[in-house]
């Protein structure tokens, strides 16, 4: 029941479900040894008993989902049983009561709910009952200690029921202890709800878990008919999200949204939905801007990289400016048998998960509290075997004849291995769109990859050229150099220093017709708008097409306005990376610009996965250069032909041109 606070395993208590028996070392997993481990770490415990370890970014990032090839390791070596913690993952029956009692009042145009908790321990969260229609309202949380004086918690939070196929009747806010709670709920601008019922979540006793905010990378933007696409760089995998918070100018709006998984699975990318909800902003009842929209996660997410879907619907796109995560520790907990040196591991791609049995030794730790350990850097394991990613790593494919192939490019490669190539501008610009047509070459052979597509966004800053046509006068125009030809932007930033507009922006291109005349063909259109009271922000631009030429041109119509001041264009493309095997030597070159090659199919696509997430050297190409190496077997044949076609053609103009004069000189 969504709008209830429920409870679950993880939830338990910490020494009901997490104080366990960490001291078994019965039922361990399989005999470890350290060679098959790329990563350790050292972790110093002062004394026996129970130990928490917080573990930090680095060691989460290099660690497999759900943490399943963390080992830990005791001074002579033995290993030793682990449990993860996650801090108030989810409430349980002792955590969530109802309160001592509560009130509902109807005002003008809103609805006040005041609850006495009767509550020693800090309060985090707040469920209500509302009936089954549909709603959506903000909500206001205020805390007072005896009911008179009250002190601002959080506001414009919202709570929805049936709203766009999605129901969160719960709110959650920073953790409060207080005797007496206010909820707020605005009806400004929609009938009252009956509230039926009330729950409190209460914090477990222990430490309050510290939630961390980070900003997130976006790495990539697709701007869609109806939806907006955002791939985010979370900054390391494995993280405990608590929420996201979505910044964007735009004062009042709802959306649905999900954030997805992604996995790269039998050589493609696939999304698995991890959550879903409603992002929802609108401005308090003072007049003022409410907080961030926040899509609850309250999930850990193994990967790094997740894809967060706005459905945009019929409304406009919404220009998110920044978004931030919001995440709790993840602890390590275990029983040191004596003080001392411990080792944690990190960094098995084949080992199954572990499984230990903590139910034996439950009743000695239920009194137990945990000690704080000291964690050294995460480094390198000297003892390190890489397992082969595949069973004939270094086996080339089938012959290939080069001829046909436009470009070239020599790819360095330090150390034999699994490698990574990002494709530069150069080759993405000179391949086909799909980039089907590259290859890998070695001594004549095809050297297989994996071609993982638009991983990231590169920047682009274009210099704006006044270009203003006396003929418009209403209308500021900019021509925009791009530095190669067909650069496949995937949209254009823009900024201006102007503080109070409204303008109509378009980005086009401009080619070549049948007969010569310039045609110019719509890449991009959009309202920019600032005014008084929003956060001012950029306008992006997404481009419906590849750009055709070196050059786009910009238009603002001003109407009867000054022209706007333009200050920057930054330009966004996607690139990608190719995935490889390959030994230093013979050498490994990159072939691209066949019109007519299609796309390669290597048995490697069997095992992509692997081959994408192994450990790899990331490799740089040189510089290009045209291919003029055609095979030995036609490079005769074809000269030869050559050779004959010119002279044969030089031969037949003599010819006709000595006839000509014949005709017209006169006869002596």
């Amino acid at each position: 029941m969504k709008g209830t606070i429920q409870a679950g395993p993880r939830g338990r208590t910490l020494f009901g479900l997490l104080g366990f028996g960490l001291a078994a070392t019965l039922a361990l997993s399989a005999e470890v040894n350290p060679a098959d481990w790329r990563w350790t770490q050292s972790i110093d415990v002062q004394e026996p008993g129970l130990v928490r370890v917080a573990l930090p970014p680095a060691t989460l990032d290099v660690l497999r989902a759900g943490l399943a090839d963390l080992r830990l390791l005791d001074s002579a070596g033995t290993e030793v049983a682990w449990v993860q913690e996650h801090p108030m993952r989810v409430a349980t029956s002792s955590s969530v009561r109802r309160p001592k009692a509560f009130t509902v009042s109807l005002q003008p145009q809103s609805t006040v709910v005041t609850l006495e908790t009767d509550l020693t321990h800090p309060v985090e969260g707040i469920a209500l009952g509302a009936g089954d229609g549909s709603f959506l309202k903000a909500v206001k949380v205020e805390a007072s200690p005896d009911a008179r004086s009250w002190q601002l918690v959080a506001k414009g939070l919202p709570i929805y029921q049936n709203y766009q196929g999605q129901t969160r009747r719960q709110v959650t806010f920073p953790a409060v202890t207080s005797r007496w709670l206010r909820l707020t709920l605005d009806d400004s601008r929609s009938a009252p709800v009956p509230i039926t019922e009330v729950q409190v979540q209460e914090l477990e006793p222990g430490r309050e878990p510290a939630l961390e905010r980070t900003p997130v990378r976006i790495v990539l933007r697709d701007e869609l008919p109806r939806e907006t696409r955002l791939r985010l760089d979370l900054g390391f995998a494995n993280r405990d999200v608590a929420s996201l918070e979505i910044s964007c100018p735009d004062p009042y709006f709802t959306r649905r949204a999900s954030v997805r998984e992604r996995r790269f699975e039998r050589g493609e990318w696939s999304e698995r939905i991890l959550v879903s909800g409603l992002l929802h902003r609108e401005p308090l009842p003072d007049g003022t801007a409410g907080p961030p929209a926040r899509l609850e996660i309250d999930t850990p997410v193994a990967t790094r990289e997740v894809v967060l879907v706005i459905e945009n619907g019929d409304s406009p796109q919404l220009p998110v400016t920044s978004i931030t995560v919001v995440s709790r520790p993840v602890d390590l907990l275990f029983w040191a048998r004596t003080a001392g040196s411990y080792r944690l591991l990190a960094g098995n791609t084949e080992c199954p998960a572990p499984r230990y049995d903590f139910a034996t030794f439950a009743d000695r730790l239920a009194a137990a509290r945990p000690q704080t350990a000291s964690l050294g850097s995460l480094e390198p394991n000297a003892l390190f075997h890489p397992p082969p990613v595949a069973p004939d790593p270094f086996n080339l494919g089938g012959p290939l004849d080069v001829s046909p192939w436009h470009y070239r490019k020599p790819v360095s490669i330090a150390r034999e291995g699994a490698q990574e190539l990002e494709l530069d501008l150069e080759v993405i610009t000179g391949a086909q769109p799909g980039l089907g047509d590259l290859r890998l070459v070695s001594e004549g052979r095809q050297r297989p990859y994996i071609l993982e597509p638009k991983v990231s966004l590169r920047t682009l800053v274009l210099s704006p050229v006044p270009a203003d046509d006396p003929k418009r006068p209403g209308v500021s125009q900019w021509r925009l150099a791009l530095p190669r030809d067909g650069i496949p932007l995937r949209s254009l930033e823009l900024e201006s220093s102007t503080p109070l507009f409204e303008r109509e922006v378009t980005l086009l291109m401009e080619t070549s017709g049948p007969r010569g005349e310039r045609v110019r063909t719509i890449l991009a259109s959009a309202v920019w708008r600032r005014t008084p009271g929003t956060t001012p922000g950029n306008l992006v631009l997404s481009l419906d097409g590849r750009p055709a030429g070196g050059s786009l041109w910009l238009e603002v119509h001003n109407g009867d306005n000054a022209p706007l001041v333009l200050s920057t264009v930054t330009g966004f493309y996607a690139v990608g990376r190719l995935h490889f095997l390959a030994p230093v030597n013979p050498a490994t070159t990159l072939y691209y610009g066949n019109p007519s090659a299609s796309s390669p199919v290597y048995d490697l696509q069997l095992i992509a996965a692997r081959v994408v997430n192994a450990p790899a050297s990331v490799v740089v190409t040189g510089p290009g250069e045209l291919n003029h190496a055609p095979s030995p077997a036609r490079s005769w044949t074809k000269a030869s032909g050559g050779i004959w076609i010119f002279w044969s053609a030089l031969a037949v103009v003599v010819a006709c041109l000595l006839l000509v004069l014949r005709r017209i000189l006169p006869a002596t």
